[in-house]
């Protein structure tokens, strides 16, 4: 599998997941979240389409450390691109001035903070959740290192101007989420390209949410809910609350994260930050080519 062209036109899973660059389980949860299309065989196995693959990795930035990977091992040019790679070297890998380092290397690599920010959920996110499940992170550990990450990227975003007049984007966890990476990550994609951000935060109430969407009339806001186990039913109402708020001021719904969002009416399913600021595109101060 050393170029696209050498790939067979069917994948099997492992196949895909190293085409990718992350694991098995990885990507088995990606299809039932409707991020990658995957078709079954009888026997219910999964496969997937050459193009598929490729047009979902293009999406999220950045390639393969398996694709480019001589016989006698990686390059060091690989291994600094492979943010998965962070976690085995050397020293505390939630230690915060290194792990700034490591994002604006990242950041250096990419495109803009969208594609990187791909990159890092594809790469060291991911890992550190697959080492968290498996037993190979302390719930402390992990913790310490999404604190590090999220600290990493507010630092960031903050640093970037934003004029008075810039559109406006309204981010939220729903009530009973906790967790604000990704709204961070959303924050930096966003800001880089000119847009101003309002922070509600974590477990924010639908009220609240609401109430702020009409206070500031955002052009845009985003929900985040996370992949704990949680009822679709519990998603529904605040999705069709912040959805009809969004109408009354013209602004874009867009929900994020793992959860099991049901299918609301000017609600936008977003699985990565690329299709969100090309969604956003005819909004964004701006564009691609002068970030």
């Amino acid at each position: 599998m050393s170029s696209p062209t050498a790939l067979p036109e069917t994948l099997r899973l492992s196949e895909a997941a190293r085409v990718l660059g992350v694991g098995d389980t990885t990507l088995k949860r990606w299809t039932e979240e409707g991020r990658i299309v995957c078709e079954r065989t009888a026997g219910g196995h999964r496969r997937f389409r050459r193009e598929v693959v490729l047009q979902f990795r293009s999406r999220m930035g950045g390639e393969t450390a398996a694709e480019h990977a001589p016989a006698d091992g990686p390059s060091d040019e690989v291994r600094e691109g492979d943010s998965r790679a962070w976690l085995d070297e050397p020293g505390d890998p939630s230690e915060p001035i290194a792990m700034s380092a490591r994002l604006l290397d990242l950041r250096a690599k990419s495109r803009d903070w969208a594609e990187a920010g791909d990159r890092l959920c594809a790469g060291l996110l991911t890992e550190i959740g697959e080492r968290w499940i498996s037993g190979r992170l302390t719930c402390a550990e992990e913790h310490a290192l999404s604190r590090s990450v999220e600290a990493a990227l507010v630092k960031v975003a903050h640093a970037m101007p934003v004029t008075e007049r810039a559109p406006l984007m309204v981010l939220a966890c729903i009530a009973g989420e906790r967790h604000t990476l990704g709204l961070s990550l959303v924050e930096t994609a966003v800001r880089e390209r000119g847009m101003a951000v309002k922070f509600l935060g974590a477990d924010v109430p639908t009220h609240d949410i609401v109430r702020a969407i009409r206070a500031h009339r955002p052009v845009a806001v985003g929900l985040t809910a996370s992949r704990h186990p949680r009822p679709t039913a519990d998603l529904l109402e605040p999705a069709r609350a912040v959805a009809q708020a969004c109408a009354e001021v013209g602004a874009r719904l867009f929900l994020g994260g793992g959860g099991n969002w049901p299918p609301v009416r000017g609600a936008q399913r977003v699985y990565t930050l690329m299709d969100l600021v090309t969604a956003l595109a005819p909004v964004l101060p701006r564009p691609a080519s002068t970030v």
